[in-house]
């Protein structure tokens, strides 16, 4: 399963972008822009999945790497993160468990 991250709106203190499995936007997302991912390919395995996405509205705290899931509210902010965080990490434990590779991709 190939998870796609798009980088569309960049900001001095926050990044908002999209998250799509399969060409299908899933959620919108927010990071810090000082410490995000780079772009590139990620292998994700079953107990990593939580250190790359987080339930949280939004960055909280300086030195903050998580990708943020939920619905965009403002940017910066997302709104219904823990039933769509909870949705991803269960659509990554199924195909891990199916022995399927997961990769997430991130673009600008």
């Amino acid at each position: 399963m190939e998870i796609e991250l798009i980088r569309i709106n960049i900001k001095a203190c926050t990044t908002d972008g999209e998250l799509f499995i399969g060409n299908r936007k899933i959620c919108a997302t927010t990071e810090s822009t000082l410490n995000r991912l780079p772009v590139g390919k990620y292998t994700i395995h079953k107990a990593e999945a939580r250190k790359f996405f987080s339930p949280l509205n939004g960055v909280k705290k300086k030195g903050d790497r998580f990708i943020h899931v939920g619905t965009h509210l403002v940017p910066g902010v997302v709104i219904n993160t823990r039933n769509i965080f909870n949705a991803l990490l269960e659509r990554i434990r199924k195909s891990i468990e199916r022995n399927h590779e997961v990769t997430l991709v991130i673009k600008e």
